[in-house]
């Protein structure tokens, strides 16, 4: 039986580092690319002061508790949950407000909590 001459295809130097490049930078910015974060500041309405401890809460499409975090002391919270929607934030004495993010630039903006009725 005689066998048919096999074909190699043989990378020229050049195309084996083109290759390498494309492949590496895929393999380096999709991490980045996937892990997208969410990171927003909680203040006071009324005075524009950062909000401590106050409880943000990040949600799906379906309305369901993906994450949750707490402000630190410059009311900055970030989220790294890509799945994330929606965010509520909460705090004793304020109103809750809910914040859809379909629109929204999920890096480094502001959420302003309004006092209650009651605590004025």
């Amino acid at each position: 039986m005689i066998s048919k001459p096999r074909k190699y295809v043989i990378l020229k130097d050049f195309d084996l580092k083109i290759t390498a490049t494309i492949l590496l930078c895929f393999t380096t910015a999709l991490p980045a690319f996937l892990q997208s974060t969410i990171n927003g500041r909680v203040l006071d309405s009324l005075s524009s002061n950062p909000m401590e401890y106050v409880v943000v809460v990040g949600y799906n499409a379906e309305n369901e508790i993906l994450e949750s975090v707490s402000t630190d002391s410059l009311g900055k919270f970030s989220f790294k949950n890509a799945k994330i929607q929606s965010i509520e934030a909460q705090f004793l004495g304020f109103l809750k407000k809910r914040t859809l993010l379909s629109n929204l630039v999920v890096d480094n903006f502001t959420i302003l909590l309004k006092p209650s009725a009651a605590s004025n």
